[in-house]
């Protein structure tokens, strides 16, 4: 009987491990999207990054970059 519950025990903590790292994985992919974007308009804003700086970026920065530009300043 003691066999059965500690097998169910490991398998809800498996679960929950599993659950957490899946979260946490998220989290990280969410702060360095948001990272990424922060930097941007930050370059945006100073004027030191334009859509025309597109060599070496991936289309969807250059993208972002345009569309920020388009939108007007942010304050």
């Amino acid at each position: 009987m003691r066999e059965v519950i500690n097998m169910t025990q490991e398998a809800d903590y498996r679960q929950a491990y599993e659950t957490l790292d899946s979260a946490l994985r998220q989290a990280i992919r969410l702060l360095s999207q948001a990272r990424l974007q922060t930097a941007l308009r930050i370059k945006i804003d100073n004027g030191t990054l334009t859509a025309e700086d597109d060599t070496g970026l991936e289309a969807e920065i250059a993208d972002f970059l345009r569309e920020q530009e388009a939108s007007g300043p942010n304050l």
